[in-house]
């Protein structure tokens, strides 16, 4: 069934146009927490063109053949046969084709890479490395030496990546694959230059950063984690897997910066760009240390506490840690803290850096590729990099900034930051983006804090969610979202209800009952936030500020895994209420089975429209806990109870303020910064507040 030109082109019949048309793999629909003016990813719009233009194309071609008038039984049945033929060979090609596209994709991240089982990778390693680069859009040469080495030759426009594998011989006279020299460059005015290196200034820095030390490392880790077997074990096919999609990631933004370069100046200014902009942060940041620093003697340490420091600064620049951009440890939680300083213990050598924690093992944990994001590492880390600029009218925004970035008076900025906004270096069709890696949720107030940041206005339907859309209606609030411990909304109560998430706490040298910790979720959504376009650096302060606070109150809230509350509630039973209980009672020594605590945590729902208004106020996560006290003997019978406020203040020593019933609890600040939060209502309870 031919037709003539109301088919697309390349597709001879409405069957072809059909199958065209069902072929389209569009995402899933987005969930209502990525309804919003900042997804993590654009929409499909090039595919929804070609569907409906493929549509289109169908509708014109099934007009025109309803003119025709086929009376002849035969040429209607031949008609019948020649489209039950055609179909089926369609059916088939498509059966044949999603079984080859099977066996391509044999999801590697759960088989794992293709390690050879013969332990001699030196080849393989070098073919691989040529196949990502020719994946990538790379010319890739591999010459062998007299040596016995293999040199890997990456080149782009102007991007020219040399690599040399060869062998050693290990301890037991066994020889093992190495790198053994990684060079980057790029061509600029008829020669070569490397690219530049990042030194951090002030006292006791921490060494050197740059590309080639971050390919580098990347490329040896994947290098040793193929090669590590024993006699019965052979290599972890999953963990080389995810080394290798490290660097093929590193080799993909690297390759970004190519195509934005040339043999010209340019070239140059793209790659120290990322220089000039991270002696910014590390200045900001230095000044920042010094200053915090001078409360150190109440902290019993020589050196800055990285986690103080993230919770009072303004994040800790880390350069080239993913490729030629610049991420930012925003924050971290008390676990993984106290895991970043036994690492720091176990180090061979002495630690000079300004924190406590040395930069380079911070580099390490963050780019282990082998560690979940949000489960082992417990860090919430931000990438500024170059990304395609935002096509959206929406983003044609203005610069504002409020009352954000807060830094302290003493800080010392430079004169070309407090002289006026810093833009970033932007290119046609290109922008900085800043990445929160594996997203985090927010809170309905924090986003439009954002949105302020921006300069997006919520007039003229510019708004980043309308919650007049039905879309966007569902029950639960973000404190559903957080606790669910994954991206997927649950079915739950209300939040209006007085209903919500509870969970049991004991104490571990049994000072106080099992504390019974109900959460009241507030009537607030949340959102998932997982890239923001930024112009200037003031706005990267800004947003890191941001999203700091709100991993602060997420990090207090997942500290326990919170279940859905039952509605009905067993009791103890009143026989077993004995007279020796009513004796304790009375005498002040009787202890319940449980304490009940609940839990409210301040919404920013006043803020609400700010961003029309003028300046938005700065409002601080706090939490709020209501938890009985214990009776003494000689008080009333009357029970009494005891409100907790626990508030992120970067002013204060530990970033931390614990007050107890409107009075100022300083010891408790300590128990809140090594993650105690929680169970501050047992230590009120058994009077271990200034203890």
């Amino acid at each position: 069934m031919r037709t003539l030109a109301a088919t697309a082109p390349g597709e001879g019949t409405i069957l072809d146009a059909a199958d065209s048309f069902l072929e389209h793999k569009l995402s899933a629909l987005p969930m209502p927490y990525e309804l919003h003016i900042l997804p993590q990813s654009d929409p499909p719009l090039a595919q929804l063109r070609a569907i409906a233009q493929s549509a289109c194309s169908i509708a014109l071609a099934l007009e025109s053949h309803q003119r025709l008038i086929l009376t002849d039984p035969k040429a209607v049945a031949g008609l019948k046969q020649q489209t039950a033929q055609v179909r089926a060979l369609k059916q088939t090609n498509l059966a044949l084709e999603a079984m080859n596209q099977t066996f391509r994709d044999r999801q590697p991240e759960i088989f794992g890479e293709d390690v050879p089982l013969d332990g001699d990778v030196l080849s393989w390693l070098a073919a691989k490395l040529e196949a990502w680069g020719k994946e990538l859009g790379m010319e890739a040469l591999n010459e062998p030496s007299g040596t016995g080495d293999i040199t890997c030759s990456l080149a782009g426009k102007v991007l020219v990546i040399d690599s040399v594998f060869g062998h050693v011989v290990a301890g037991n006279s066994s020889s093992k694959c190495l790198l053994k020299e990684l060079k980057v460059s790029y061509a600029v005015a008829g020669s070569t230059a490397p690219v530049p290196t990042f030194t951090q200034t002030g006292t006791n820095p921490d060494g050197t950063c740059s590309l080639e030390t971050t390919l580098s490392a990347a490329l040896s880790a994947f290098i040793n984690e193929v090669q590590t077997r024993t006699q019965t074990t052979p290599p972890d096919a999953v963990k080389a897997y995810n080394h290798a999609k490290h660097v093929r990631k590193l080799l993909a933004h690297l390759m970004q910066l190519d195509n934005l370069s040339d043999e010209t100046k340019q070239t140059q200014q793209w790659f120290s760009s990322t220089i000039t902009q991270a002696n910014f942060f590390w200045d900001a940041s230095s000044s920042e240390t010094v200053i915090i620093g001078k409360c150190v003697p109440t902290l019993e340490q020589e050196q800055c506490p990285l986690d103080v420091f993230l919770v009072r600064g303004h994040s800790l620049p880390l350069p080239f840690l993913a490729g030629g951009s610049i991420s930012f440890l925003v924050h971290a939680s008390p676990l993984s803290y106290l895991r970043l300083t036994r690492a720091t213990n176990e180090e061979a050598t002495p630690n000079v850096g300004i924190y406590d924690v040395p930069t380079p093992l911070v580099r390490k944990f963050l780019r282990d590729p082998t560690l979940d994001l949000n489960h082992d590492r417990g860090l919430t880390w931000a990438t500024l990099a170059l990304a395609d600029a935002p096509t959206d009218p929406v983003y044609t925004f203005g610069i504002q900034y409020g009352s954000r970035p807060a830094f302290d008076k003493r800080v010392n900025l430079g004169k070309d930051i407090e002289s006026g906004p810093h833009m970033l270096l932007e290119h046609t069709g290109i922008s900085h983006w800043l990445t929160i890696e594996g997203g985090i949720v927010m809170s309905e107030g924090r986003m439009r804090d954002v949105q302020h940041i921006l300069g997006i206005s919520s007039q003229g339907g510019m708004d980043f969610y309308s919650p007049a859309d039905p879309r966007y209606v569902w029950s639960g609030s973000w404190i559903d979202l957080l606790a669910s411990n994954s991206f997927h909304i649950p079915h739950s109560t209300d939040s209006h209800t007085a209903e919500g998430p509870h969970e049991s706490s004991r104490s571990p040298h049994h000072r106080h009952p099992p504390l019974r910790l109900r959460l009241s979720c507030p009537n607030e959504p949340g959102f998932v936030l997982g890239r923001v376009p930024v112009k200037t650096i003031e706005q990267v302060w800004s947003v890191l500020e941001i999203v700091r606070d709100q991993a602060w109150l997420n990090q207090l809230i997942q500290t326990v895994d919170w279940i859905q509350e039952q509605p009905d509630v067993p009791h103890m039973p009143f026989q077993t209420f004995t007279r020796h209980n009513v004796d304790e009672l009375l005498a002040g020594s009787y202890e319940p089975e449980s304490l009940p605590v609940n839990i409210t945590i301040e919404t920013a729902s006043e803020t609400k429209g700010a961003a029309d208004i003028g300046s938005v106020p700065i409002i601080r996560p706090q939490l709020r806990m209501v938890a009985p006290t214990r009776r003494q003997p000689g008080q009333s019978i009357l029970q009494s109870i005891s409100t907790i406020v626990v508030a992120l203040e970067p002013s204060q020593p530990r970033g931390v303020k614990v007050e107890v019933d409107g009075h100022r609890a300083q010891r408790l600040d300590e128990i809140v910064r090594r993650g105690g939060t929680l169970g501050l209502p047992g230590r009120v309870w058994s009077g271990l507040v200034n203890a």
